[in-house]
């Protein structure tokens, strides 16, 4: 049930950032995320093992974590459910 829940709200979300009403600036932000994770540059170089990966999973939900702040309810709540 929850897994559901998460993925129709994760498909809303997705819409959202699609959408041209949506800021540039929003939309930058998952991409920016995705390649902070992919980059051999690191706050913390990954060979510190667990220490290295830390840094990118709070970078990456840290930035995912503003999108979802950034965005306005009303647009995600405006967007129909998506049925399975």
């Amino acid at each position: 049930m929850k897994q559901r829940h998460l993925l129709g709200r994760g498909a809303r979300l997705f819409r959202t950032l699609r959408d041209p009403k949506t800021p540039t600036w929003i939309k930058f932000l998952p991409i920016l995320a995705l390649v902070y994770w992919v980059s051999p540059v690191d706050i913390i170089p990954d060979p510190l093992l667990i220490v290295g990966w830390l840094d990118d999973l709070v970078v990456v939900v840290g930035l995912i974590s503003q999108t979802v702040k950034a965005l306005d309810r009303r647009s995600l709540k405006a967007l129909p459910p998506v049925t399975p």
